[in-house]
């Protein structure tokens, strides 16, 4: 799909679940892009992001006593 008037190409993602810290996403033709996947424990949360090679892209540690932490590679 193509937005004729300003040459811009529009991309449609899909989440499955509708959950973004647990989900696959996957472009219009169904090829899967990317992972999201929240692990919970007593003291945080850790939600990462992999691509489709399976590896790490990003990282979020949810801590509830310090400041949260972001990791992108």
């Amino acid at each position: 799909m193509s937005d004729i008037s300003s040459g811009n190409e529009i991309t449609t993602l899909t989440f499955t679940p509708d959950n973004p810290c647990n989900t696959v996403i996957t472009s219009a033709d169904g090829e899967i892009l990317y992972e999201v996947v929240t692990e919970f424990s007593k003291k945080t949360a850790v939600t990462r992001v992999y691509d489709s090679r399976d590896e790490v892209i990003g990282m979020l540690e949810w801590r509830g006593v310090l400041p949260d932490r972001v990791t992108v590679k």
